[in-house]
């Protein structure tokens, strides 16, 4: 297990950064004045995700448990508050199962990524939050994807899951359609692209392994250290978005002695990794699937990725060292 005993500083000389941006020199601008603010209790909980369609922003939020708590599954809820100011939480998560991603459509639609210890389903919203369709995942072929044993760990061929964490499964929208994007029960990173219909059900128009399944760990905390941002289950989850022109990216964390992904890829894709630390970005073509190659970013030391967003150039990764 790995010493997990850490400060983050960075937080200090940022926030020092933000404010020293305004002062002399700054001139104010013509134009209409910025709406209304609304003011948002979140009591016990913390906002996870937020995406605005028409005149509702949808939100997740999330009751922060324990890494005690089996298979570290999420508890979160989705919230609808329009442009008045009025929340609602229109959908209820059936017993057994978590509420893990959503996905905002320009329709004003929603798509729901939900999972237990093994399975995954897919819930579509009508902009108000009734239920368009509700339908399982399936992939025969995740339980015969390439799997590295490199240090033990468990595994699970059936499933879509991984069986250390039910927080691997993320939603994005491609128009209408979406993109799915898991780590199943062979710790194998999988991409879908869904269309849906005029139910709102989904049909899968590809499938693509982003990376091969190998071993993954779980790291422990030691006696006076502490946990903060997940840090324990970072490595196990993924990170994925998707740019204008279409393109997925996918981002995992390569963790020492607790993931081996570049290892994996390495030695499944014949693409020699240097770095021992740090990031894998792989981009993969939205029309056809197709992997359109793999960046490593190099942090040098044991770093931990907390997001992944597309920009007019490319894409951004968050994350600290």
């Amino acid at each position: 297990m790995t010493p997990r005993c850490r400060f983050s500083l960075l937080a200090f000389p940022i926030a020092a950064f933000l404010v020293g941006c305004g002062g002399d020199g700054m001139t104010a601008r013509e134009g209409p004045p910025p709406p209304a603010a609304i003011d948002i209790s979140v009591t016990g909980q913390t906002v996870t995700k937020a995406r605005a369609a028409g005149n509702v922003v949808a939100f997740l939020q999330e009751r922060l448990v324990s890494i005690h708590d089996p298979g570290l599954r999420p508890e979160r809820t989705l919230t609808l508050v329009n442009d008045a100011g009025e929340s609602s939480q229109p959908y209820a998560t059936p017993s057994g199962w978590s509420l893990v991603d959503l996905a905002v459509h320009p329709s004003g639609e929603l798509s729901l990524v939900l999972t237990n210890a093994r399975e995954v389903r897919l819930v579509r919203l009508t902009p108000t939050g009734s239920v368009r369709s509700d339908q399982a995942v399936t992939d025969s072929a995740a339980a015969s994807d390439p799997y590295f044993n490199y240090a033990g760990g468990l595994k699970d061929d059936g499933a879509l899951q991984p069986v250390l964490i039910h927080d691997a499964a993320r939603v994005l929208p491609l128009g209408e359609n979406l993109l799915l994007v898991l780590r199943t029960g062979r710790n194998a990173i999988v991409a879908y692209r869904l269309d849906s219909d005029a139910t709102g059900a989904y049909r899968q128009s590809w499938r693509t392994l982003v990376e091969p399944g190998a071993s993954l760990l779980l790291i422990g905390i030691y006696v006076g250290s502490f946990d903060t941002f997940g840090q324990d289950e970072d490595h196990l989850r993924l990170y994925a978005d998707v740019d204008p022109a279409g393109t997925l990216a996918v981002g995992v964390v390569e963790t020492p002695q607790s993931s081996f992904a570049f290892q994996a890829h390495a030695e499944y894709f014949n693409d020699p990794i240097s770095a021992s630390v740090g990031v894998l970005l792989t981009r993969v073509r939205s029309e056809d699937g197709q992997r359109l190659g793999s960046t490593v970013i190099d942090t040098r030391e044991v770093s931990e990725l907390y997001g992944l967003r597309a920009t007019s150039s490319g894409f951004a990764v968050v994350g600290r060292v």
